[in-house]
This record gives structure tokens, sequence and C-alpha cells, in this order.
């Protein structure tokens, strides 16, 4: 994945008048090196930042320095109402030296699990996303492992399940227990209604002969004797 960028000398408040433009803001920062402002096509950092996320290596052709950087995205800021991308961060890595990132796992099949389907089971991962070594343009965007293993309640994924499905020779999970769970199916929480006590006819019956009767003494309490006038 390539993005065009050029330097960018427009800070503080000038950076606004860039992003009504369709320019976003960015800074690549390199071990060792001064860092560099650099100015993106919003558009063209989007679809860059879609397809890479921040573990793919994305080469950055510096228009001005006639020269191109291999970099990560490390932060991205948001608009806290809108979720437009205000500012990008870029991390220059050396590409025969290997990284650590944190690659996310994608579970496939979950929608389709019977027992997940039919609310007996619950679908529970202990771990998003897994960290990871190896150089940097051998890292994926995100892992793929599939479910369907998994027949009954309490069965689980390991990390060794994890390890079967990639190049193990090229990326190096960073968990030495490859027994280490990182999903499992459970049993579903259902919430039981309390059962109201039946009532029989005679037991309605009862309660109510017994109402009248208590309302009646009641009533009596409630009014006073009258007293005869002497005359």
């Amino acid at each position: 994945m390539k993005v065009k960028a050029k330097l960018r000398n427009i800070k503080g408040s000038g950076v606004k008048k860039l992003r009504r433009k369709g320019i976003l803001p960015a800074v690549v920062f390199s071990k060792g090196k001064d860092s560099k402002e650099i100015q993106i096509n919003y558009i063209e950092f989007v679809k860059a930042y879609e397809e890479a996320g921040e573990t793919e290596i994305i080469d950055i052709q510096i228009e001005d320095e006639n020269k191109e950087v291999a970099a990560l995205i490390s932060e991205i800021q948001l608009h806290p109402l809108t979720n437009v991308i205000l500012h990008a961060n870029f991390h220059e890595v050396d590409l025969n030296k290997k990284v650590r990132v944190n690659i996310p796992i994608e579970y496939i099949g979950i929608e389709t699990h019977p027992l997940i389907k039919n609310q007996s089971a619950l679908f529970l991962p202990t771990y998003d996303e897994i960290e990871v070594q190896a150089l940097p343009r051998e890292l994926p965007q995100h892992f793929e492992l599939r479910i369907e293993s998994l027949k009954e309640i309490g069965d689980f994924l390991t990390v060794k399940d994890l390890k079967k499905t990639i190049d193990i020779s090229k990326i190096e999970i960073m968990v030495e227990d490859e027994e280490t769970v990182i999903a499992k199916l459970d049993y579903a929480e259902m919430q039981e209604e309390p059962e109201e006590e039946e009532r029989s006819v005679e037991d309605i019956e009862v309660t109510s002969e017994k109402e009248e009767t208590e309302e009646e003494k009641a009533e009596g309490k409630e009014k006073p004797e009258k007293k005869e006038d002497k005359e």
C-alpha cells in the first residue's frame, strides 16, 4: 500500500484550513531521527487505513524529498462527534528488523454456529488480538480463526489452534503456553421468570370472605356510638 505525501510547514490554526481542503495533517516518527510533519490527501489516507489498518506497512512517498518511507500507522485522532479523522501518526520501521505488534483476531462462523443461533450457548473470546513478532512485510492485517470445531458447550480454542492457521516460520506468537485458551463456548444465561402461585376457587372465596369480615370490623370501630340526650 502506497500513499503520496508532502512536507508540511503549516501548523497551529492553519491546519484547519488544510482539513477544509481535504488534506490530512500527519507526523512520521523515526527512531534516532527528527520527526517529519507531512500532509496527505484525506481520501487517499482513509483508503490506506481501511486496507492496512495499524498492522500492515504503508509506503509513504514524500514528494519533496523524492524518497519513500516504510511505516506503520501508530495512532489516529478522531473528531469526538463526527468521527472524522483529524490527524495521523506514523512510525517508520526498518524492513530488515523484526517488530512486535498486536494483530486482531477475527473469529469466523459465529453467526452460523447452531448452538449460538438457537441461543443455547455464548461465544466468549478471551483474546480479541494477540502480540506477534515478525518482519514488517510479513505482518497481516488480522488473523482469521474458524470456530466450527467447537461442538459442545465447554469446548475451546487455544494458541495452538491459531498457530495452525499461520506460517510460524515467519510470524512468532508472543504467548509462551500453546494451551492458553483464546476463545470458548459457554452456557447462555437464561433468566427464569418467577412462577406465580396457583390459587383455587375455594382459596379466592375464603380470602374474599375474610377481607369482607375485616372490613366490617373496621367500619364498626370507626363508627362511634350515639349517646341519647337526657331531658
